[in-house]
């Protein structure tokens, strides 16, 4: 029996870097050591148990050890490239803590040496090097740079800097400023060890608070514990990159420095960035939203004490109308000269074996059918990809199609749609198949007739013949299989990128379309025949092509739902099917029937 897709939408999808070999329960994290670290760390993958069987607790444990992992790499590449590591700037918040932790240290080993006794001659010692650090300390507070004290004293603070963990650049403009107070701090601490030296007391001070030495890149590893049960790495990924772009800007600095004008300017130079800038649509939705859940985050976790800027700004940088548009990515959808175009092409010569390279070679299946059902259905190409012969049924009589997640298991309560026994090894384990499966949003959950067309050219015949040689688990596309071992599997990943390149550069169709142009000519479809014959019943097209709100384009066109959309299960198949038998695909020449066209015929398509 279907799960529910509340319960599907629970399933976790295969992270980066995770993977579970043969012969063990346990999921294990496998990463290998990115390039700017290879000739420190060198090239052999790091690969560890999580200690877990269960997807969504190795994920928790598992995003933390790969987060503590890059983290070691990176300071590795710091630490032995010292000439192109980046200083840490320096903020009033900072200074502050490199000083009070310089006081602290001194009067803390002062204390902890006397528990221990000092004789006579180390006690003079101690009082002649106080008198000495005292004389050095006014010389450079009185005469600055004019003292000779001053290049020592620069050596000083450079040196405890670097114990501390900061990196600091003699050039920073503050630098003068942390001279100085790390002169007062030294001649504090000299008149404290003078005065305990003469049996006074003088009170060791708090230790300075964590707050003063946190800056921006402590937040990463946090984020990424944070984010563990999300379960989508490729949304974290892009998340994190951002981050690290506005560390890059603005420089590793203490949280509470960031100011709105901070993030104002950001903003302004991802805009303008001469590699992959941003559109403005996207530095006003992603770049903001990114920007404050972290900065949320570190608030939340005490990291931060000042307001988030983010939500500061007043105002935000814009660009004009034709820079705005030299940044979109375009969509298009295929017109029906280029879906002819498809059809007639080498990607339709079953004994192509030049144009078409790699595993799409042999798997005619996903060669004919991947592009017919985003013709005919309109769905995103990894649902396609993703698909196993269980997702397809019989209801009154009609073939229908879920798109999901879950897939019927051979021990389902009611004996429906059991599956049969695995009769190829091109079958990869159920859970394996299942963890990878995702949908882009609860919409995109959903069972439709499949469409005429396809049942003309025979498609209802294909899936019983996968189902015969693969059994009802079965992908029913094999070449949709990941290679093993990979660092960041993904269903269909072969078919997505060979099908792109083979309209981007053999069929030379240009910037704009590729898989995602059969989910928008189906829409226009779905506009142009209500346009003709009257508007579909409230919902039903974007139930059919999974799509979750209405596009502004057709707001004036077609009936949308409300919020009874969130409940029930909305149209039946056979609800459906006479609305969508009267898209109109009479322009476009398709391929002959599917196992005519295994046999090679020459003959027109209908």
């Amino acid at each position: 029996m279907t799960k529910t897709y509340a319960k599907a939408s629970k399933k976790l999808t295969v992270p980066k870097y995770f993977e579970k070999p043969k012969n063990t329960s346990c999921w294990y994290v496998r990463l290998t050591p990115p390039k700017h670290v290879q000739h420190v760390a060198g090239t052999r993958p790091y690969r560890v148990t999580t200690g877990q069987s269960d997807l969504k607790k190795a994920k928790s444990i598992g995003l933390t050890m790969i987060g503590a992992k890059l983290s070691e790499w990176d300071r590795l590449a710091e630490q032995n490239s010292p000439s192109t590591a980046k200083p840490v700037i320096l903020t009033s918040a900072l200074i502050d803590g490199i000083c009070s932790a310089r006081l602290y240290s001194w009067m803390k080993s002062d204390e902890e040496h006397r528990a221990d006794g000092l004789p006579d001659d180390e006690l003079q010692s101690i009082e002649e090097y106080c008198r000495h650090s005292d004389t050095a300390m006014r010389a450079s507070l009185a005469q600055g740079p004019a003292s000779a004290h001053w290049p020592s004293l620069a050596k000083s603070v450079l040196e405890w800097s670097v114990d501390m963990g900061y990196e600091l650049s003699p050039q920073d403009a503050l630098m003068p400023t942390l001279m100085r107070q790390f002169a007062q701090v030294e001649r504090k601490a000299s008149e404290g060890i003078s005065m305990r030296n003469k049996g006074d007391t003088y009170e060791t001070p708090r230790a300075p608070a964590d707050s003063h030495f946190i800056t921006l890149s402590a937040i990463t590893n946090i984020y990424l514990t944070h984010k563990a049960v999300d379960g989508n790495s490729k949304h974290i990924n892009t998340i994190l990159n951002a981050w690290r772009l506005f560390i890059a800007h603005v420089g590793d600095v203490h949280f509470d420095s960031v100011k709105p004008s901070h993030v104002f300017d950001f903003m302004s130079a991802r805009m303008n960035a001469e590699d992959k800038p941003w559109s403005e649509a996207r530095t006003k939705n992603f770049g903001k939203r990114a920007l404050r859940e972290i900065f949320g985050l570190a608030r939340t976790k005490g990291m931060m004490n000042a307001p988030n800027p983010v939500d500061g700004l007043e105002v935000f940088p814009s660009l004009s109308k034709a820079d705005e548009e030299s940044r979109k990515r375009p969509r298009f959808p295929f017109t029906n000269v280029q879906l002819n175009a498809i059809f007639a092409s080498a990607w339709y010569d079953p004994n192509e074996s030049q144009q078409i390279r790699g595993k799409l070679r042999t798997d005619l299946g996903a060669r004919y059918w991947i592009p017919l059902l985003g013709l005919c259905h309109g769905n995103r190409v990894r649902e396609a990809a993703q698909l196993v012969v269980s997702d397809f049924s019989r209801r009154t009589g009609l073939l229908v199609l879920t798109f999901r997640i879950e897939i019927d298991s051979a021990d389902d309560e009611k004996g429906k749609n059991k599956a049969e026994p695995v009769k190829s090894s091109e079958v990869a384990a159920i859970d394996s198949v299942e963890s990878l499966r995702s949908l882009k949003n609860v919409s995109a959950n959903r069972t439709v007739p499949v469409h005429p067309l396809l049942l003309e050219l025979g498609f209802d015949e294909f899936i019983e013949a996968r189902r015969q040689e693969s059994g009802n688990q079965a992908l029913l596309f094999p070449s949709s299989q990941p290679e093993a071992g990979g660092d960041s599997p993904k269903l269909g990943r072969a078919y997505e990128q060979a099908f792109l390149r083979f309209v981007r550069d053999r069929l030379a169709f240009g910037n704009g379309f590729g898989n995602h142009s059969f989910r928008h000519q189906l829409e226009d479809r779905i506009r142009h025949v209500q346009s003709k014959s009257g508007l579909w019943p409230a919902g039903m097209g974007q139930q059919y092509s999974g799509r979750k709100i209405t596009r502004p384009v057709d707001r004036n066109v077609l009936l949308t739902e409300g919020s009874e959309d969130r409940y029930g299960s909305g149209y039946t198949p056979d609800a459906m099917l006479p609305y969508i038998s009267r898209l109109d695909f009479s322009a476009i020449s398709t391929p002959v029937p599917y196992f005519q066209w295994l046999k090679g015929s020459p003959e027109a398509g209908p």
